[in-house]
């Protein structure tokens, strides 16, 4: 979503208007041209159809006005690199509660989407909920291409890529800040400061985390599985079945550490930072039991404020001769 970093709405606007006057002479535009990234609004309106540029000028490709709603009905018409990226962005907003809502922070590269669809009025940002919402208005005109997200998206490999990365590098960074939170709960502890472990930098197979300890003097083990969250109000997180297993063995021993957070932006993926919530986080002891109570059921089950669902199957087959 590099491309659209330093495309703005106005500056586009600007750029039309500008070609108008110089009589899409090509030179002429950019030599006058005082507006700001002159080439990326330009390859901006190209692909989304409004310009068509030739070796010696730029043609506009409408007679219409320029409006919110004409660039918005250019962008989800259009095929090309830009406008799709776009609309992978819109797909990920989800119909709650007859609205269309998305709280996921985690992405850096879709601060400029965003933008692009508040300055076009087709999201705004909910201070209450931290959450951005699409227009009603929008839904409504469009509705067509929000029904086509409730079928298979399209994810290039690249953005799979680029999406694990940076959840990884948001599961990380939530564990460091959770052993930092254990340290100051145990202050008072000093002798068991040492002892607090990071488990999952030499076991990624040991079904927690962090390996802490309680408020007490007995010396009693806490075994913590910390899950990174996107601030929000639906605390969705993905459990394994070794971490399952793990805290059915450990029952009061083991917790669930929900943190809330944004992934900030940054350069390449090392040089990302998080923003956490620790005043949000939620710690759930023996959520074996506090999920699940006597056991896993066979199929999707809401019990009381927990709601989950099965995700996939391992399958083997045997050839019985």
């Amino acid at each position: 979503m590099d491309l659209l970093e330093n495309v703005t709405i106005q500056e586009a606007k600007n750029l039309l208007s500008h070609i108008k006057k110089n009589y899409q002479d090509i030179s002429l535009i950019k030599s006058t041209y005082k507006g700001n990234y002159y080439n990326e609004n330009k390859d901006f309106l190209i692909q989304i159809g409004l310009i068509k540029e030739e070796p010696t000028k730029l043609t506009i490709t409408t007679k219409d006005s320029v409006t919110n709603d004409l660039l918005i009905e250019k962008i989800l018409e259009s095929s090309e690199e830009i406008p799709e990226l776009v609309k992978s962005y819109l797909s990920r907003f989800k119909l709650v509660e007859n609205q269309y809502s998305y709280n996921n922070y985690r992405i850096p590269e879709e601060i400029p989407i965003r933008k692009l669809l508040i300055d076009l009025d087709f999201i705004f940002h909910h201070p209450n909920t931290d959450a951005y919402y699409i227009f009603e208005n929008q839904v409504t005109k469009h509705k067509s291409l929000f029904e086509s997200f409730s079928t298979r998206k399209k994810i290039p490999p690249k953005a799979l890529e680029k999406d694990l990365q940076h959840k990884l590098a948001f599961g990380n960074k939530a564990e460091e800040r959770i052993i930092k939170y254990e340290m100051e709960q145990l202050q008072d502890f000093p002798e068991l400061l040492g002892d607090i472990k990071h488990i999952a930098l030499e076991d990624t197979a040991a079904g927690y985390d962090i390996r802490s300890w309680e408020k007490s003097e007995e010396k009693k083990e806490r075994y913590i599985e910390v899950k990174a969250i996107s601030n929000g109000e639906s605390f969705d997180f993905h459990w394994t079945n070794n971490e399952i297993e793990t805290a059915k063995r450990y029952h009061e021993s083991y917790y669930l550490y929900l943190l809330p957070g944004n992934l900030l932006p940054g350069k390449t993926t090392n040089d990302l930072e998080c923003e956490f919530y620790i005043d949000k986080l939620k710690k759930i002891q023996d959520p074996f039991s506090e999920i699940f109570g006597d056991g896993i059921p066979d199929c999707t089950t809401d019990k009381n404020k927990w709601n989950y669902k099965a995700d996939g199957f391992i399958i083997s087959y045997t050839n019985d001769k």
